[in-house]
């Protein structure tokens, strides 16, 4: 054997791959593993954080949406506000670039899913401006379902004055309005969801006015 690479001999000096592979050995560990795909220690890709993708500088930038699939990311917007999740669309408007409606609009979902009656007809009306088809139905169907919640409420003098000074004069879905009276009798919130085939003020009814709308 060459006596430069004797294990025996007393100036034996292993190349460092080897010296490392004994140390390890006899330390019980195992050697590391290499890195993959190019990811970090820490098993993420160092230019992606949580899915999103970074500039460079540390910050998420808009995010290109071909002018085919606009349309897509409106109605998964659209989806996203019917559950309540405000802040989620307000990041895909941020990131996307996309307007998912007119701001009166968004004002209107917002006053109808809080039941604040008065400030969604003021909305409403700034919204249509001028335009007179199909708003007397939609007046309607706000004062409609403000009438109920009133109702729910126990609050019948309220519903009575609506019903009378509000609703009566639209002269609307008469077939309806006959009904609308008789549940001023009603004995309890069951009774008048059960007569008139309405959800209530906590089940879907606000998010089925703002479809119709």
């Amino acid at each position: 054997l060459d006596p430069e690479v004797c294990e025996g001999d007393e100036g034996f000096h292993p190349p460092a791959a080897k010296r490392q592979r004994i140390e390890m050995h006899t330390n019980g560990s195992s050697p590391p593993k290499s890195e993959s795909n190019g990811s970090s220690p820490t098993g993420h890709c160092p230019n992606n954080m949580n899915g999103k993708v970074r500039n460079g500088h540390g910050k998420t930038g808009k995010v290109y949406v071909p002018p085919h699939q606009t349309d897509t990311v409106r109605l998964i917007g659209q989806h996203l506000l019917d559950l309540g999740l405000q802040e989620t669309v307000d990041k895909l408007i941020e990131e996307g670039g996309s307007v998912l409606e007119h701001p009166l609009a968004s004002q209107l979902r917002r006053h109808i899913l809080a039941g604040e009656w008065d400030q969604a007809m003021q909305v409403f009306l700034e919204l249509c401006g001028n335009r007179e088809a199909g708003v007397t139905e939609i007046k309607y169907r706000i004062l409609e379902q403000k009438y109920l919640e009133l109702l729910e409420r126990g609050e019948q003098m309220k519903a009575l004055i609506c019903l009378q000074e509000e609703i009566t004069p639209l002269n609307h879905c008469t077939s309806k309005l006959h009904a609308l009276p008789s549940y001023l009798m009603v004995s309890s919130p069951t009774e008048l969801r059960s007569r008139s085939k309405w959800t209530g003020s906590s089940g879907t009814s606000r998010n089925r006015l703002i479809h119709k709308i």
